[in-house]
């Protein structure tokens, strides 16, 4: 495949990247500007920071998807966009969806609706995997 030009915009996106990712600590290109032996500690540290962000951003996306079929099931009538014009919706909102755990988001929905195993082992061990990063992360502050 030939290569193709960057353009202006992925450019910009591409510094504002390298700005991101230097202002956090996990800037790893320049490798060879570090102390040799700092080198696998800073990659050990942007692989961690990376994962870590994957699994909170996973965990999230589930909250989401299960909090959506909870709403679904409760408001079966109508679209999202005319739920969240309700005073009552907004209400359920932020009293009870946004407070309720994942577990129990998954509790429920499992209630309600038949969860392939497969599909149910992988929200259990995602949050478990989440549990264990935060338990870790918590012990070392």
């Amino acid at each position: 495949m030939a290569k193709t030009p960057i353009t202006h915009s992925q450019r910009k996106i591409q510094r504002e990247l390298d700005m991101i990712f230097a202002r956090l600590g996990l800037d790893y290109w320049d490798l060879d500007e570090m102390e040799p032996a700092m080198r696998i500690h800073a990659l050990r540290g942007v692989r961690r920071e990376v994962i870590r962000g994957e699994v909170v951003n996973q965990h999230t996306l589930l909250d989401e998807h299960l909090g959506s079929k909870i709403a679904q099931y409760l408001y079966p009538k109508k679209t999202f966009i005319q739920l969240w014009k309700t005073r009552n919706f907004q209400r359920f909102n932020f009293f009870i969806l946004e407070r309720m755990p994942l577990m129990q988001k998954f509790a429920m929905v499992k209630d309600i609706y038949r969860i392939p195993k497969g599909v149910a082992e992988t929200i259990e061990a995602v949050n478990a995997l989440r549990n264990a990063l935060l338990m870790h992360f918590s012990l070392r502050t």
